[in-house]
């Protein structure tokens, strides 16, 4: 009877003692929970204009932000910039058959953006892994604005000038894998690899020729360095009071 008695104390008290001692490292796995990042970019999206569809290239930077809800969880926020100008003048140059001297000038800007909305799953259980790996999921609303515009002249005098562009701010799909490495207590290398679907509804064969998949699928690179950080309260002592 004593030994079936210490045997249920036992059984009872094990689970209790492990309690504070799981809850100990679910502690210390969050204690950094926050972080922020800069990671080189590059990226393509496929985007519909009204006029024509383009694929779009959107590099080379890209800054992070997230938190860790659980060991395995997190929600990261990137943000990413691309702006291109470009102007060739003259664009060409001749002469017409009664001698009269003729040049162009051509140019186009653009600018795109990119919000990547990803929830990350940690495949590995263990709380300080040398080497972690993610799955990926999440959204990308990118923004695009592109102009087009020259102008053509004779002996200097101008003949004709032109200008257009379009805009358009489109949805895409995300799914991918992750790897992380820590360098010491707060800075962890990450590369994210990414396939993007624009979410408008098109022709397979307006896939293919956009993008060159039938399925609409792109591609986005990223590779950096974050920082984890922790946001402590403050303690209010009867000092302080």
């Amino acid at each position: 009877m004593k030994h079936a008695f210490l045997f249920l104390v036992m059984a009872i008290g094990a689970p209790l003692l492990q309690f504070p001692c799981q809850a100990q490292e679910a502690k210390a796995a969050l204690q950094n929970r926050y972080y922020v990042g800069l990671q080189t970019f590059m990226g393509s999206y496929e985007m519909f204009y009204r006029t024509t569809p383009r694929l779009l290239g959107i590099k080379p930077w890209q800054v992070v932000a997230g938190a860790h809800l659980t060991r395995r969880w997190a929600v990261q926020v990137g943000y990413t910039t691309s702006n291109r100008s470009s102007i060739e003048d003259p664009s060409y140059t001749g002469t017409t058959l009664s001698g009269q001297y003729v040049s162009g000038r051509r140019g186009s800007d653009s600018r795109e953006q990119a919000a990547v909305l990803l929830m990350r799953y940690s495949l590995i259980r263990r709380p300080h892994p040398r080497l972690q790996v993610d799955v990926l999921a999440g959204l990308t609303l990118v923004s695009s604005r592109f102009s087009v515009y020259g102008a053509d002249f004779v002996d200097g005098q101008t003949v004709r000038e032109y200008y257009s562009g379009d805009h358009a701010t489109q949805f895409y799909a995300t799914a991918g894998l992750g790897a992380r490495y820590p360098f010491g207590k707060h800075f962890e290398g990450v590369f994210d690899y990414t396939l993007s679907r624009n979410l408008k509804s098109v022709p397979a064969g307006l896939h293919q020729q956009v993008s060159g998949s039938s399925l609409g699928l792109t591609r986005a690179f990223g590779l950096g360095l974050r920082y984890r950080f922790a946001l402590h309260k403050k303690e209010v002592t009867p000092a302080s009071l």
